[in-house]
């Protein structure tokens, strides 16, 4: 578990309307008077405080101590006592399990020589220490939730001896327990969760397998064809989840068989399906060739081979966002490849990068061709660059050459024979001495980057500012990278954090005005949905606290030491504009709700600043 938080010094008093500062704040400092902050203790002030927030809805869960004993506090209720509440396995050391949405929770405690599985605090299943276990999959934690939230699963290992029957594992969906299988199977659920599919293998017979769907035997694939079950991808689901499809390897055979809802669908030297995000479009890159001698693939959509995309290697296929656009990178040489989009061959090229989609679905991809890089946009090819910044994608997963928001394109790059960086944004280009952090609004109809010596907003130059970096924290369940800039939803206005020319003093510039604030420590700063109101929290100056700023004003301080910045889920935007955040005060832990009042917005920001 994290570390423990030390006593928060009582530093603010809630009302119904804000938070009066008590201490250590300037006058005129305090919450916007119709600015309602809400607070409700949902853990206790103790310095061994074991927790866990939830992903969406900041819900709270806490393990305490009640004597000798153990109990969880949900939102500050408390559940039975245990002995001891396990940790939810499977790669986490969460004592809670909380749906997507915050709505549920789920655990397993152990009192005396009994596990018992609780969810939404109901008791739902007891079982003994000396023969059972609540154990994780293969691919999925000990208990869990959905997608969706609608359905809650674990698993149960039974273990009476190493006899033949006496050693099986059962999925419980909804609480209904699945036929015994022998060790612990792969679980495969739609995207939704709505329904779900496995492997059984007869504890008796080992060597006698079934398919389950949704609970059921499926009755396929026919005796002697054989269903692996790792995460190779012989299972998939559509988008959906109203279509299933199995691969398994043909008997006395080396081809494999696709199997679509039951029925025979492709079959193949080897055959690797892509399903779409959403709705029930899917893609096959197929194998053919002898056993032992070359092979070649190419593309199928719906059972009917794609012209044009035969090669010797074709990368995952990609699908648009909304399901309805796909391209793939196919090798036809060691350094010769191209893109085939939506059936549509590109342009050969020595390499090409990750693949990515507009708005509107034109593909968007970074290449090499004669010592040159390029970006192409469809059918369109950028002027060919010495190098292409690579920048970390926003889930920092894979290094991204180009930037994309709505039908815009942005990337920075070095032309041959000229020193510095452009900025390149739909084709026109700008400079700035070591141009970095290009940030595009959310509609791309506007832009920004930073510079030694000031930072450019729409290609106009606003010199003397030196930027901050937004610190890293955890925002939503995602890592928010270090940035500088940050447009609002409406692509209306423009934040950054930076210490004022000439008097270092920290601050935030909010289209192109500067208001003093904080310490020079700026963390997740966030717009309301509307683009009206501002929050962000920062240090304050010569201070040790942190506090929460709303347009400008502080409306909450929370102890430097604020462990929970660190946890998913402490800090959440929501639709109607309330943030809601989990953090220590003098009596307990809390979550905080922030509704903006009428009076207070970004032009009462900005008609302070200057």
């Amino acid at each position: 578990m994290p570390p423990a938080a030390p006593r928060v010094l009582p530093r603010t008093l809630v009302t119904a309307f804000g938070i009066l500062c008590v201490s250590g704040l300037a006058a005129g400092q305090g919450a916007p008077g119709q600015t309602k902050v809400e607070g409700q203790v949902v853990g206790p002030d103790d310095p061994n405080l074991q927790y866990d927030i939830s992903r969406h809805g900041v819900h709270f869960g806490t393990v305490v101590a009640k004597g000798s004993r153990v109990a969880a506090l949900i939102d500050g209720v408390e559940g039975p006592r245990f002995d001891e509440i396990l940790p939810v396995a499977g790669g986490t050391n969460n004592r809670v399990s909380f749906s997507a949405d915050g709505s549920r929770y789920a655990y397993v405690g152990r009192q005396g020589q009994e596990f018992v599985v609780i969810v939404d605090g109901k008791e739902a299943l007891r079982v003994p220490v000396s023969t059972a276990s609540i154990d994780p999959a293969f691919n999925l934690p000990s208990i869990g939730f959905t997608a969706n939230g609608r359905h809650v699963y674990f698993l149960l290992h039974t273990h009476i001896s190493t006899n033949l029957g006496q050693d099986f594992t059962q999925f419980y969906y909804d609480g209904q327990p699945g036929p015994r299988s022998y060790g612990a199977p792969t679980i495969f659920l739609s995207p939704s969760g709505d329904r779900y599919a496995y492997m059984v293998t007869n504890p008796l017979h080992h060597e006698q397998q079934a398919l389950l769907v949704d609970g059921k035997p499926a009755g396929y694939p026919p005796p002697g064809y054989v269903v692996q079950q790792g995460v190779g991808g012989e299972f998939r689901f559509t988008g959906d989840g109203a279509h299933l499809f199995v691969k398994a390897s043909v008997p006395r055979s080396a081809a494999e068989q696709i199997f679509l809802d039951g029925r025979p669908f492709l079959r193949a030297n080897s055959a690797m399906l892509y399903t779409a995000p959403v709705g029930n479009a899917f893609a096959t890159v197929v194998t053919q060739g002898a056993p032992n001698g070359p092979t070649a693939q190419f593309i199928d959509i719906a059972g009917k081979k794609v012209p044009g995309s035969e090669g010797n290697r074709i990368d995952s296929i990609r699908w648009s966002p909304d399901g309805i656009h796909w391209a793939a990178k196919v090798s036809t040489g060691p350094q010769s490849m191209f893109v085939i989009a939506d059936g549509k061959k590109g342009e050969e090229y020595q390499h090409i990068g990750e693949i990515d989609f507009t708005a509107a679905g034109t593909v968007v991809y970074d290449a090499t061709s004669n010592g040159k890089n390029f970006v192409i946009t469809g059918e369109k090819e950028s002027d060919g660059y010495d190098i292409i910044q690579s920048t970390v994608s926003f889930a920092g997963a894979k290094a991204k050459s180009n930037q994309i928001a709505g039908g815009h394109i942005g990337f920075i790059a070095t032309p041959g024979g000229r020193a510095g960086w452009l900025v390149v944004v739909d084709g026109k280009a700008w400079t700035g001495q070591n141009a970095r952090d290009l940030t595009l609004s959310p509609d791309g109809s506007r832009f920004a980057f930073d510079f030694d010596g000031g930072y450019d907003v729409d290609g106009t130059a606003i010199t003397g500012p030196g930027l901050l970096t937004f610190q890293q924290k955890l925002i939503n369940q995602y890592v928010m990278p270090p940035g500088r800039f940050l447009f609002s939803p409406d692509s209306k206005h423009l934040v950054a954090f930076g210490r004022q020319a000439g008097t270092n003093t920290p601050g935030i510039y909010t289209d192109g005005k500067f208001l003093a604030a904080g310490g020079g420590f700026a963390v997740a700063p966030t717009f309301t949905p509307d683009s009206k109101h501002l929050f962000w929290m920062d240090r304050l100056p010569s201070d040790p606290h942190f506090v929460v700023y709303l347009d400008g004003k502080v409306v909450l301080t929370l102890d430097s030491n604020y462990r929970m910045m660190n946890s998913p889920g402490y800090w959440e935007m929501f639709a109607d504009g309330v943030l809601t955040l989990v953090g220590p005060t003098d009596e307990g832990v809390k979550r905080i709700r922030i509704t903006p009042g009428s009076d207070t917005s970004i032009e009462t920001l900005l008609a302070k600043a200057h």
